[in-house]
Parts: C-alpha cells; structure tokens; sequence
C-alpha cells in the first residue's frame, strides 16, 4: 500500500483553487443528493457487464459439485488487482462474514461494484484477502465492530447467487459461486507490444498537454519513468494494473477539483439568482444550507447544461 501511494503521490500534483466565501445572503450548498449524481456521476452502464437482477424469491441452494463459492460483499466502489484496501465493518451480516472467514481459515471473499440505480451487481469483481482484522468495537462503541486490512488478489467472475433471499432479509451475506480470471499473455505478441507502446504514447501525450496547459491537477514530467503497460505479476510488479491505479486516483483528484469548481459556481449563480427571485424558506435548513436537488429548477438546469458543455 505504501509503495502504491508513493508513486500517486510523485505522480500527481494538486492544487485546488480556495474556496471563495458565501455571499451574506445566499444559503451554503449541500452536495448529498440524487440529482446532483445525475449530473456529476459518470454513467457506466455501456461499459460494464452486469449481473442479472437476482431474484429474493428464489430458495437457497446448494453450490454446484466442484464449484469454488466465496462470500459475496457488494460494494458501490471499483477496487483493482495489487492494492491494498482497508474496510471498516459494522453490519451484523458483515460481522458474522468476517468470523466465518477466519474460522474457516479462507480469509477470502469476493468484492463487486453496485449500479446505484438499479442496485445491480458487477458480473466481474475481486478476490479479498483479509490480511489483518482489528477489533474497534469498544473504542467505536460497537458502531464499527472491525477494521480490516486486505490485498486484491485477483479477479473473479460471478456465476450464481446461491442464497439471493439474503438480499433481501439482511440476516445473512451472500454466497456465490464464481469461476477466476487471469491475466494472460496473448499468442499473437507483436499485436500486444503494438498496442502497449500506442497505450504508452498516448499516456505521455495526456502528461505533456496537461503541462502545457496548466491542467490542475495534473501528473508530474516524472511519472513517464514508472509507467508499464504490460502484464502484472503481483503487488511488485503490478504492470497495466499499477498505470491504471494512478489513473484512477488522477480521476478521485480531478473529481475534487471539479467539486470545488462546481461550488463556487453555483454559489456565485444563487446569489445572481437571488438578485430578482426568492427560495423557499423552508428548503433552507437553520444553518443556512440548501441541497443541490432543493435549487430552483432554472438554476439546476443551467447548471447542468453548463457542466455538459464543460465535459
């Protein structure tokens, strides 16, 4: 994990304008609502495979003979193969799925990333592997039972939800069978060198039109020397995964960046707005705060279309 974010660190440089101060009169933005991740959350659903809705319906059953079945914990995240990710644990079913892993001395589970509006699963996900578990319940009094330290240790592919009741009861997590995915080297390896040195030009095109123009944030002249696109072969050598991690925490940078920008923006279009018109008082909490999807609908819609335009 040091090692992952040392290299994000010397790779990325950000610096995010201040935040200008709120007008007297105009409420503070809340940004904690549906229509603000309609205009600012990337849309994935051309680009991911999907796992078909389960059915809460369908009794629990037994897994296939020669099946290999983990415990199934859906996350609204994407994590990657060589990282090091830490989870905080405070669900009763996730209680009991960390004591069953340990008991059972599997320590292994599979994570997959959620539509957030369909509540689908992703078809491919992870393999966590707890590496370490520590009890936090009387310092959190029991809000959180434990913290856990994992390594992605691979990638696995969904096959069946074998108890999907539990989707829906809570009282339990989920089980499924799944089948691994490995990264393989291609037969035809001039293709794949061709396409690893267009890859490569076209990062070192991003890094240098990103300096010239001053793009904040932006990655550093020194990533160039630590790029590889070629195939990982663990936490040492994690090869395109490691390329795509940085890429990845540039997109969380840039998301920030943008946050702020989006807020100022705002800001500075409730105020102009509240020059000729009025807000509800009652869409105005006691301290001042309004959410994004609380705004007048022309303002909302000039907002969005203004964040279209700037995509």
């Amino acid at each position: 994990m040091l090692a992952v974010s040392s290299a994000i660190a010397a790779a990325v440089v950000l610096h995010p304008s201040p935040v200008g101060h709120s007008a007297p009169l105009s409420p503070r933005l809340v940004f904690s609502s549906r229509r603000a991740g309609e205009c600012a959350r990337m849309q994935l659903g051309d680009r991911v495979t999907w796992f078909p809705p389960i059915d809460i319906s369908r009794p629990e059953e037994p897994p296939s003979d020669g099946a290999t079945v983990m415990p199934l914990f859906p996350l609204g995240a994407t994590y990657l193969p060589y990282t090091n990710p830490v989870l905080n644990i405070f669900e009763p079913r996730y209680r009991k799925m960390f004591n069953d892993i340990l008991f059972s001395g599997a320590r292994r589970f599979m994570v997959t990333n959620v539509d957030q509006d369909t509540g689908r699963m992703a078809e491919v996900g992870v393999v966590f592997y707890l590496d370490e578990l520590k009890e936090v319940s009387e310092q959190t009094q029991d809000r959180v039972k434990y913290i856990g330290q994992h390594s992605v240790i691979g990638r696995v592919r969904l096959l069946k939800v074998l108890n999907p009741d539990a989707s829906a009861t809570r009282e339990t997590y989920l089980r499924a069978e799944v089948a691994p995915l490995e990264d393989r080297d291609d037969e035809d390896s001039e293709t794949v060198a061709a396409a690893e040195a267009a890859t490569q030009k076209l990062f070192l095109d991003i890094v240098d039109t990103q300096a010239s123009l001053g793009e904040e944030p932006r990655f550093t002249q020194a990533v160039k020397n630590g790029l590889s696109f070629s195939k990982g072969s663990g936490p040492e050598d994690k090869g395109l995964w490691g390329t795509i991690v940085l890429w990845q925490q540039f997109l969380e940078s840039r998301t920030q960046v943008m946050g702020q920008k989006m807020q100022r923006e705002i800001q500075k279009g409730v105020v102009e707005f509240l020059k000729d018109n009025k807000i509800q008082e009652d869409l105005v909490s006691p301290r001042g705060e309004i959410r994004l999807e609380d705004l007048p609908a022309p303002l909302l819609q000039e907002h969005c279309r203004g964040r279209s335009l700037n995509q």
